[in-house]
């Protein structure tokens, strides 16, 4: 096994583990789009898993981000003594011509989320989202390849899928001092921050996420018609993992109390009738 294997095989642990519905949506992708996709992953989930970590003690954070975002330049620069993710991302960026602006975007949502816990407007929380999400779709982009003007699409499909983990962990964040539902839409339906912290929500909050809810279906519905300008060996798999984050999005469409209950998940199988749903 060479060097680039090996390091691939490490972010497909970490994919693996942390990221169950987008793993099964790779495995639509040919081999070695599979292999690429396991790499990016990888690379985005690592500083989220030291800002979640390191929660509680932001400077200790800041001083991880710091370092790995120097680890990556050396990387990009041809050193090979770093961690195995960066290796195999410094190979893999520079095959497919990813812009290294992009890991820049990214990084800087990363430290983001050590500085800041909430978000004025939805303008504003578009600003992270474009660091913690859209870059990640631009990304993926350039992986599967694309023609005409997808990357609007892709921000958008970016944005649903990162709006729909926002409101699936409305509590679990809140656990951890963030909230990512925006304050003035809080403050037009009079919500307070202690009104999310309840297992029965009242009519207020419920309007709330019905808002919320409604604003991310019409970026599902936009992202989905940029599918069709991936190039062919790539549309299955992202509408694999439309269909699986749409199937998270659906069931708190239809009931919003439930994120107030416990994690939303799909089930093994559903998730086998939203993949077969969505094969051809």
């Amino acid at each position: 096994m060479n060097t680039y294997s090996a390091d691939a095989k490490i972010c497909q642990q970490m994919t693996k583990k942390y990221g169950t519905s987008y793993y099964i949506a790779t495995y639509f992708f040919a081999k070695e789009l599979r292999q690429a996709t396991w790499v990016l992953y990888a690379f985005v989930r690592y500083p989220d898993e030291i800002v979640d970590t390191e929660e509680k003690d932001p400077s200790k954070a800041k001083e991880k981000l710091n370092a790995w975002k120097q680890d990556w330049l050396r990387a990009y620069n041809g050193d090979l003594d770093v961690h195995p993710i960066l290796r195999a991302n410094a190979v893999l960026w520079k095959e497919k011509n990813i812009p290294f602006e992009y890991s820049e975007i990214f990084l800087s949502a990363m430290f983001a989320d050590t500085e800041k816990n909430r978000y004025r407007t939805y303008a504003e929380l578009e600003e992270y989202m474009m660091g913690s999400a859209t870059v990640v779709g631009y990304m993926m982009s350039h992986l599967i390849g694309y023609t005409g003007d997808a990357l609007p699409h892709a921000r958008s499909l970016a944005e649903a899928f990162q709006m729909t983990n926002f409101l699936r962990d409305v509590v679990e964040d809140l656990e951890r001092g963030r909230i990512y539902l925006p304050q003035e839409d809080m403050e037009t339906y009079g919500i307070t921050e202690d009104m999310l912290r309840t297992t029965t929500p009242n009519e207020k909050v419920l309007a709330l996420l019905e808002f919320e809810i409604q604003r991310t279906q019409k970026l599902y519905a936009h992202g989905l018609a940029g599918i069709p300008m991936l190039t062919k060996g790539g549309r299955r798999a992202v509408r694999m993992a439309y269909g699986l984050y749409k199937g998270i999005f659906e069931k708190i469409s239809k009931d919003p109390s439930r994120i107030f209950r416990g994690r939303t998940r799909v089930p093994l199988s559903q998730k086998l009738r939203i993949i077969t749903t969505h094969l051809f």
